[in-house]
């Protein structure tokens, strides 16, 4: 399997360079809300979050989903994907997971999630039979769609007034006799 990397946009890169994958993920925050590198081994990283403030979850073939320890800032998550993309147990290692489930020892909820979601859905989850490991790994991919999300919505709010302030420049250029872009 071919290492991918796929930005928000939908943009799609077979076997990316270390310079396009830092490019990328430098971009988060930005004008990208996340991004998503598959690894050769059939796992994958993936980041978002706000510029300098990203968190990096790792899933791996079965599905479970880990999450780093910490929040990076764009450049040393770039460096966590490009060191991925050569040695994906040395970026684990750095990252404080183990690549092993959802629920084992690097893994844990984000502080939203574990409040928010995990907490609220705790009677639930344990009436339909999902305990543990599984909660937490609920948690935990409900808390990248909530972040997402989020990301999506200020991304979105950017646009509309950067579009208004375009259309009041034009529309007082115009009133003024002046054209004005």
């Amino acid at each position: 399997m071919a290492i991918r990397l796929e930005d928000s946009t939908g943009k799609t890169v077979a076997n990316p360079t270390a310079q396009q994958v830092r490019d990328t993920v430098g971009r988060i925050g930005g004008d990208l809300d996340h991004c998503i590198l598959e690894l050769a081994d059939g796992g994958f990283l993936q980041t978002a979050g706000s510029r300098g403030q990203l968190f990096i979850e790792y899933g791996d073939q079965t599905g479970s989903l880990q999450e780093a320890e910490r929040n990076y800032d764009n450049e040393s998550a770039g460096d966590v994907f490009v060191l991925a993309m050569r040695s994906p147990a040395e970026a684990l290692a750095q990252l404080g997971v183990d690549g092993v489930g959802a629920g084992q020892s690097g893994s844990r909820a984000r502080a939203a999630g574990a409040t928010g979601t995990a907490g609220a859905s705790g009677a639930a989850s344990a009436a339909a039979g999902i305990t543990g490991s599984d909660a937490a790994g609920a948690a935990s991919r409900a808390s990248l769609k909530d972040t997402i999300l989020s990301t999506a919505k200020q991304q979105a709010s950017r646009e509309v007034q950067f579009t208004l302030r375009r259309f009041i420049r034009r529309a007082v250029g115009m009133v003024l006799g002046k054209r004005r872009f």
